[in-house]
């Protein structure tokens, strides 16, 4: 009986590796032949499994190899068993606006994997409470705090070379040049502080928090690789399913330097959560936290669960750090950057500006800015030209599925909107003094970067946008 053991080990072996092989070819088949998804274009690997956008994203040519398959395949693309990314105005609103039927994914709960946090999926209820703390009414009665900013802002563009920016150098009664990608992070970082937590993170007066501005990319990039979901598949190799690497410690070792990153960034935001919390609640703050506060009383008054746990309010710092800030300064840069680059708008911009304001402090929410359409137009298309995110945030649909341009999407499925890549914009300008002479102006490099601007037109469909692009090389090499 001995003596069969080896020949029966040996055949249990064979039969396993027959079956995973048979296993692997059924579920390959069927996701290209016989998948609900098969009929959208995209590419091999993407259809077969989630370890594609794994790889994508661990190139870190992620946002630019998607431009290309949209490029080749249309306004649909299949990048995943169960994903599809959706290139249009239409599909942006359905998948992301206020009464999308959809939820934020798994990809969210990477959060806290990452650091030992259990938090559930983002609820309907949760995503109300939010967009109303954001709403447009809700920012507009913190006006006051982003002038406040804005002022201090100004003040140190016009400085001379300071500790703030140690790179600096004075030139004659010029001001010293500065960075204004990284002063427009700066400024909204701090606004964001003030608007989420009532307290600024103080980037614009000292350099302390600063490093957040580096550890926020590696982390985002991070997160696009091990937040990719389950495919229902039993196979590790096709279901590329990393956050269950985390939860074994495993991603300590493959990704430390990831994992040191994002454990510095959490212990940002937890430090501004504890921070925000310890405030007297008699101080009635009127922040985005404070909406956050009182819908977990409400719940609670109603003999409720409160709606947002401890964790939940951590994560949802870390998502308002995020999402607020780093998308606003890329706002601000990106239409400071096409606009020095098109003269003729800018002129045009200057003209419909400077007449309506005799004094900076008049520039404020109301009517006069209002009827800066032209102004509006110009950074619409500059968010157009570079979003602030230009990849993909995927969302889960919810019963009974979503339809978009006669797509219909069923439940469980993942879409995502994407966008046109960004170029990284770091732009260097020079703040003349009130006393300097008014000396030249630089070489504007022009080709390939012009503005189109419509007036009045929130979305713009395929026929409205302008054919001009960033030269090819330039997407790869981002500008300096």
């Amino acid at each position: 009986m001995a003596e069969t053991l080896p020949y029966n080990g040996a055949f249990l072996s064979f039969v396993v590796l027959l079956g995973s092989i048979v296993y692997v070819i059924v579920v390959v088949v069927y996701r290209l032949v016989f998948h609900p998804l098969a009929r959208y274009p995209g590419p091999l690997l993407g259809r077969v499994t989630d370890w594609y956008s794994v790889i994508r994203s661990s190139a870190g040519d992620r946002h630019i190899h998607f431009l290309e398959l949209h490029k080749k395949h249309g306004p649909f693309v299949r990048f995943g068993p169960n994903r599809v990314s959706v290139n249009t105005a239409e599909g942006l609103a359905k998948i992301y606006g206020i009464k999308a039927n959809t939820q934020k994914s798994t990809y969210y709960h990477v959060f806290n994997d990452l650091t030992h946090h259990g938090r559930p999926r983002v609820a309907r209820k949760k995503k109300r409470v939010v967009s109303s703390a954001l709403s447009e009414s809700s920012v507009r009665s913190m006006e006051g705090i982003v002038l406040r900013n804005i002022r201090k802002l100004t003040k140190h563009l016009g400085d001379p070379a300071s500790e703030t920016d140690p790179g600096s150098h004075n030139t004659n009664s010029w001001g010293s040049p500065k960075n204004m990608t990284d002063w427009a992070d700066y400024l909204s970082f701090d606004i964001m502080g003030d608007i989420c937590f009532s307290g600024p993170f103080e980037m614009l007066d000292k350099p302390d928090n600063r490093y957040v501005l580096e550890v926020l990319p590696k982390g985002v990039n991070g997160l696009n690789m091990v937040g990719q979901p389950s495919s229902s598949c039993i196979v590790l190799c096709m279901s590329g399913w990393m956050p269950g690497i985390l939860r074994f410690k495993i991603g300590n070792i493959l990704f430390a330097k990831l994992n040191a990153a994002m454990k510095r960034y959490e212990a940002f935001a937890n430090s501004q959560s504890t921070r925000r919390l310890a405030l007297d609640p008699e101080l009635k703050a009127n922040d985005v936290y404070s909406h956050l506060l009182a819908a977990n009383n409400k719940a609670t008054e109603r003999g409720e669960r409160a709606l947002f746990t401890p964790e939940d309010l951590v994560g949802e710092s870390s998502l308002l750090i995020t999402g607020g800030s780093d998308t606003t300064a890329t706002a601000i840069s990106t239409t400071i950057f096409y606009l020095l680059h098109n003269p003729e708008t800018y002129e045009k911009l200057k003209k419909e500006v400077r007449p309506l304001f005799s004094d900076v402090e008049e520039i404020r929410g109301g009517a006069k800015l209002t009827s800066c359409r032209w102004l509006r137009a110009c950074i619409d298309e500059a968010m157009r030209m570079s979003p602030g995110v230009p990849g993909l945030l995927p969302r889960e649909v919810l019963p009974p599925g979503v339809e978009i341009a006669g797509h219909a999407f069923p439940h469980a499925l993942i879409l995502a909107s994407h966008t046109t890549p960004s170029i990284t914009t770091k732009i260097s300008i020079r703040i003349r003094s009130l006393t300097g002479p008014n000396a030249g102006s630089p070489t504007l490099l022009t080709a390939g970067l012009s503005m189109k601007p419509i007036v009045g037109s929130r979305w713009r469909t395929a026929a409205s946008v302008p054919s001009v692009s960033a030269p090819e090389d330039a997407w790869a090499r981002g500008w300096p």
